[in-house]
């Protein structure tokens, strides 16, 4: 499962969060922590780059939302 794969090779938080009710369409949302900004962010984008090269569907958009709390 994709889900698996990337919480596995990326130490992140994953989950289906939108859209369980249509079957051809998968809405991820990704968490990751960490003290400085740069390595979440490029996290986050090669999580983004590993989806969209998994070649299972096409990679519609992805958001990264930085909180800094």
């Amino acid at each position: 499962m994709l889900t698996d794969r990337i919480r596995n090779k990326f130490n992140v938080a994953i989950a289906e969060v939108d859209s369980q009710d249509v079957w051809n369409l998968l809405t991820l949302g990704v968490c990751a922590i960490g003290p400085d900004r740069q390595p979440v962010e490029q996290v986050l984008k090669d999580v983004a780059d590993f989806v969209a090269e998994f070649g299972e569907g096409e990679l519609i958009e992805d958001v990264i939302d930085i909180d800094r709390r």
